[in-house]
């Protein structure tokens, strides 16, 4: 990640605006390395597969950051051959959620589960469904544990997105790994958050019944990791709310070693807080990855490809949620500032290197035909919920099932949208 900024080498900081300037009339962009450099040393056997442009390069000099991102995403759909982006959304899937809801229901009934939380987590409920849904091909019971781990994060997620950070945040926490190795003293065990309980306890006495001894300890390590991401992230609200800057700030300008160390801080960072590990090991049950020793040969060298494209497609698909509604600070506008290069610019780089990735992946597996299938399933799922998601606002460019034509768009009123974080 160095070298982000090589193939923009003439154009940095101010000269590389992609809002509505001159900057999508250059020259196609080569590939940036946001997903990872490839060593100097290395000699490619194979060219770059190319990737669409056409919506990119058709965009008028006068085209604002919304245009262009519609454009962008365009051609990434076209490149991944995602064609249907105006597709109607998935039916509410009541079989997963039903057992679910009357779990908390419970919960809550034997004084384990308050009120408060039992509300969020319905709130939530049907938006975990359908990603337990949409994106994965796999039997019920597995989408309902799916579903439940799901529920049980994003509730964690929106705690630590929330504007008025609790105090107690931290300490919920960092009480997480003591929970899931049950060495929390009983004292700290009555006092610590009730939906991290719940999460500890499907991680500890669910993931195995599911997914192999490998795949388990994937789910594991990649929960921890969350939390402790999430730990960082509320330090950084924490500092930032104090006029303090964030984590890492501090040490820009003093990183001239031309290696990018804070940018791959931003990475590191992202892969912690992504939960792209688990999510692309949920994709891999014991009916499709019944046995670690034949299984990890085919399966495990795709994943840090799959892990990217969790990671990755979010961000890009999230970004007009946080960078044109909102302001938020994202991993694009993070990179913006660490490395000169506009975001809109590092986005279309990355929608590129994950054109590139997908079609990797196809012609890697093109003898596979059964696994080639399954990640297909994936791709295309992964891509349809969040289009689907009113969460993201995606109906506002003119994709996916909330889309807008362009007259209603006009006339909406853009303080009725929903909240950019909607369970809390």
């Amino acid at each position: 990640m160095g070298n982000i900024t090589a193939p923009l080498s003439a154009k940095t900081g101010e000269q590389a605006k992609l809002t509505g300037t001159e900057a999508h009339s250059e020259p196609k962009l080569s590939p940036a390395p946001v997903t990872g450099p490839i060593p100097s040393n290395v000699t490619m056997k194979h060219p770059l597969i190319p990737v669409p442009s056409t919506n990119y390069d058709a965009l008028p000099p006068t085209a604002n950051p919304k245009e262009t991102y519609a454009a962008i995403l365009l051609d990434f759909f076209d490149g991944i051959g995602f064609s249907d982006h105006r597709a109607p959304d998935a039916p509410p899937n009541e079989a997963c959620m039903a057992p679910i809801r009357a779990e908390l229901q419970a919960l809550h009934e034997t004084g384990e589960l308050p009120e408060k939380h039992l509300k969020t987590l319905l709130a939530i409920l049907p938006h975990a469904s359908s990603f337990a849904t949409i994106p994965y091909p796999v039997p019920l019971p597995v989408q309902i544990y799916i579903c439940k781990f799901t529920t049980f994060f994003i509730h964690v997620d929106d705690r630590v997105a929330s504007d008025d950070l609790a105090p107690d945040v931290l300490t919920d926490l960092s009480r997480f790994p003591k929970l899931m190795t049950c060495t929390l003293p009983e004292a700290e065990l009555e006092l610590a958050d009730p939906v991290l309980k719940l999460a500890a306890k499907l991680l500890r006495t669910e993931t195995h019944k599911y997914f192999s001894p490998y795949q388990t300890g994937v789910i594991f390590k990649s929960a921890i990791d969350y939390l402790m991401g999430c730990m960082i992230e509320a330090i950084n609200c924490m500092k930032t709310n104090a006029g303090k800057g964030v984590v890492g700030e501090e040490y820009e300008p003093r990183d001239d070693t031309g290696m990018g160390l804070m940018i791959k801080y931003t990475r590191f960072l992202r892969l912690k807080t992504a939960l792209s590990e688990a999510f692309s090991a949920l994709l891999f049950p014991l009916n499709v990855f019944p046995d670690d020793v034949t299984c990890i040969p085919d399966v495990v060298p795709i994943i840090p490809m799959l892990v990217d494209y969790i990671d990755f497609l979010n961000d890009i698909l999230s970004y007009y949620k946080e960078s044109v509604v909102g302001e938020e600070k994202t991993y694009f506008t993070q990179l913006e500032k660490m490395s000169g290069v506009d975001k809109l610019v590092l986005l279309k780089q990355e929608c590129d290197n994950q054109v590139r990735a997908v079609l990797g992946v196809r012609r890697l597996l093109e003898d596979k035909e059964d696994l080639r299938k399954h990640f297909d399933l994936f791709f295309d799922g992964y891509v349809r919920w969040h289009n689907n998601c009113e969460r993201y606002y995606l109906g506002e460019v003119g994709i996916g099932c909330f889309f807008e034509l362009e007259e209603e768009a006009k006339n909406r009123d853009p303080t009725m949208r929903v909240p950019l974080t909607l369970y809390r």
